[in-house]
């Protein structure tokens, strides 16, 4: 088979993030399309959605790799005028496969905590799960959180408990019901993407600091390391794709959206 193809492409993404390692709760893998499909170009997001495919559309992707899953919860209906009906849709309409890699992304080496931990500035990482944790430069957590408005261009970095830290742990996307392995990871300070106000609150009473991103915010920074995965994969290198990041409204913006 000549060309790069969309069972190629999910080959490429399942070598770094085997489906088996997926969550129960998850759904990932190839939502639509047919595996012998040729791809041209790829279009990396964190959400399948109309303004996602519309990207896709505009950039000549005919694939879309996206973190988030399109089908999660069982659905009855796929009506075109709600977002998920107009999003399938749209793809079937032009042709544009959708794989989601989700979980099994999150744990994969270049995952999402992984890159989250690495814009904390942490350089010896374990993980653990879906935590990532280790040491950092002694600062305030309201230094980290400066750290992380300016890496991650967002304002939704909130921070919650003043005080000095130099071990940090990370979840990125829901830091809910990570108490125990926050607390066993020895952190001064627990960086998230979002987490339920009474959770938070029994880290501060456990004297540990709380940084939220916001659960998007959080994740996206792992797009570029999906995307030098795929662009060094050597069974991918020898054909001539194109990969982008979304810069519309679910992706990280332009800056970071330049693939080959």
């Amino acid at each position: 088979m000549s060309g790069a193809t969309v069972g190629r492409i999910a080959r490429a993404v399942e070598r770094l993030a085997p489906l088996e390692t997926c969550a129960d709760f998850d759904n990932s893998g190839l939502m639509l399309g047919h595996p012998d499909d040729p791809v041209s170009g790829v279009l990396l997001a964190m959400e399948a959605d109309p303004f996602t495919v519309r990207e896709a559309m505009e950039t000549g992707c005919d694939m879309i790799l996206a973190h988030h899953p399109l089908f999660l919860d069982p659905i009855k209906t796929l009506r075109a005028d709600t977002p998920a009906g107009e999003t399938v849709r749209l793809l079937i309409e032009h042709r544009i496969a959708l794989y989601c890699a989700h979980t099994n992304f999150d744990r994969c080496p270049v995952g999402t905590s992984r890159a989250l931990a690495q814009a904390c500035g942490m350089q010896r990482i374990e993980t653990r799960d879906f935590l990532a944790f280790g040491p950092v430069q002694e600062q305030s957590s309201a230094q980290l959180a400066q750290r992380l408005r300016t890496i991650l261009s967002s304002q939704a970095v909130c921070v919650f408990g003043e005080r000095p830290i130099a071990r940090v742990c990370v979840c990125a996307g829901s830091g809910n019901g990570e108490l125990t392995g926050v607390l066993e990871s020895g952190a001064d300070a627990f960086v998230c993407g979002e987490l339920k106000y009474h959770q938070m609150t029994e880290y501060l009473a456990r004297g540990v600091a709380v940084v939220t991103c916001g659960h998007r915010e959080s994740e996206a920074i792992a797009l570029p390391g999906l995307m030098r995965h795929l662009q060094n994969d050597e069974d991918l290198v020898q054909y001539q794709v194109r990969y982008r990041i979304a810069s519309g409204a679910y992706g990280i913006g332009p800056a970071a959206a330049r693939g080959r």
